[in-house]
């Protein structure tokens, strides 16, 4: 399965326009890291808003921008950084896209406080053949009802609170799959008992463990054009196919637990799936494929 490159843009030196005015306070330990780090970084090939981004991140990872902390302005940032208003903008999307900060209307940009890796992944098992598998960071996009009628049944069966939690996963932070999971929430009150802080970055199916064990699962393939809000969060073009998976959770008496559909970009990586029913584990106990 091929991967499609970036081809990098032209690069811009690293020379540092001096901040015109008085410094505002707070900010000059981001601003020497970000001198430091794109100074050591002006060499590599690659496009400019993407080193940026990566820089930024860094300064995250590393604590110089705390969880809940705004960003500086766009423009600070330019002064800040070589890096034109264009560049600082195209940066500042890609780290909303992986989910490390957010936009607030008339607050500006932040960084995320929810942004956890999720362990144990089953349906989101990206990576190359020794075993390796991507890190995966889930964000809940939104938790709603579903409309009772022939179309959720035909997925669950018969189920009296049916609720779909639609979230957006980052992948290594190289690509992003969308992700509807649909479940009785009767059968499954703590989907919501749960404040969506608590349900950011968790396994959902082990939730669910304590109360069924799963006997068997199901998985299909299908190309699709995604619709158009989905499209944007998963980054295809207009008419560009993606990869539906739906996965299909049984229980005792072959009772349908739950049914994730996640579509995958062309971008994306290997995923696995793999698995022989005879190996289902014993009850109560979470398999993996």
């Amino acid at each position: 399965m091929s991967t499609v490159k970036c081809q990098p843009d032209d690069t811009e030196s690293a020379t540092f326009k001096q901040p015109s005015g008085r410094k505002k306070r707070g900010r000059s330990r981001l601003e020497k890291f970000l001198q430091s780090e794109l100074n050591r970084a002006a060499t590599a090939k690659l496009p400019k808003h993407k080193l940026l981004s990566e820089v930024l991140a860094s300064a995250i990872a590393k604590g110089i921008l705390a969880e809940g902390e705004r960003l500086p302005a766009e423009a600070d940032l330019t002064t800040m950084t070589p890096y034109s208003l264009g560049t600082v903008q195209k940066a500042l999307a890609t780290l909303v896209d992986q989910g490390l900060v957010r936009r607030r209307k008339a607050l500006g940009t932040e960084v995320q406080s929810w942004r956890g890796r999720l362990e144990d992944p089953l349906h989101f098992r990206f990576g190359d053949f020794d075993g390796q598998w991507q890190p995966v960071y889930p964000h809940l996009l939104s938790r709603k009802p579903v409309e009772p009628g022939p179309a959720i049944y035909e997925l669950l069966g018969e189920c009296t609170s049916p609720i779909c939690l639609e979230r957006k996963i980052n992948i290594a932070d190289q690509f992003n799959v969308h992700s509807l999971f649909y479940v009785d929430a009767d059968r499954f009150p703590i989907f919501l008992d749960r404040t969506d802080a608590e349900l950011e970055g968790v396994n959902l199916k082990k939730l669910m463990q304590s109360e069924t064990p799963f006997r068997r699962i199901t998985q299909r393939l299908r190309l699709v054009q995604p619709e158009r809000r989905v499209a944007k969060h998963i980054k295809t073009k207009p008419g560009e196919t993606a990869l539906l998976l739906r996965a299909t959770v049984y229980g005792d008496a072959d009772q349908i637990i739950y049914v994730h559909d996640v579509t995958i970009p062309q971008s994306a990586s290997d995923l696995w799936i793999e698995g022989k029913p005879s190996t289902l584990p014993h009850s109560g106990e979470f398999f993996k494929f």
